[in-house]
């Protein structure tokens, strides 16, 4: 979660399209467990917040980030750390 809550369960989101189903898009369709009833971070925003705090140093060390599209709870994550310059579009 982006926000830190510990929550049982999450909300269903998504949209329901064969299109979703009939080729498994990771993400995409409609998904029982998506949507943190917390925060509404979705859970492409916290795969996308794993990959970075896994395989970067954008949160603890001095970086310059171009953030296109930019989730609102991603990009405040990423402001926090006042070593990073980031720009979004």
């Amino acid at each position: 979660m982006l926000c830190g809550s510990n929550v049982d369960n999450f909300l269903p989101g998504g949209i329901k399209q064969e299109l979703f189903s009939q080729h498994h898009i990771i993400g995409g369709g409609y998904r029982d467990n998506s949507i943190c009833p917390q925060c509404g971070s979705v859970d492409r925003n916290r795969w996308f917040m794993f990959v970075l705090i896994k395989y970067t140093d954008i949160f603890f060390g001095k970086s310059r980030v171009l953030h296109f599209a930019p989730e609102p709870n991603v990009s405040e994550r990423i402001r926090s750390n006042m070593n990073c310059d980031i720009i979004t579009v």
